[in-house]
């Protein structure tokens, strides 16, 4: 049986009107992030996709060898 590792769950609180609960998980209190990656997007806590955008360009630029 696998156990779960609480220490690599996060919550992400999406939007302005998000209530911010605290959620637990096994007892222990998750941690709260403002992004997190997934599959190679970027999420943010207030839905822009500035990082994503910045990341991307920073990858294109350095494979042209501008960087």
């Amino acid at each position: 049986m696998m156990l779960l590792n609480t220490d690599k769950c996060h919550v992400l609180h999406l939007g302005r009107d998000n209530s911010r609960a605290k959620y637990c998980l096994l007892g222990k209190e998750l941690s709260k992030v403002a992004d997190e990656r997934d599959l190679g997007v970027i999420f943010q806590d207030d839905v822009k996709v500035s990082k994503q955008c910045t990341k991307a360009v920073s990858t294109a630029n350095r494979i042209l060898g501008y960087n």
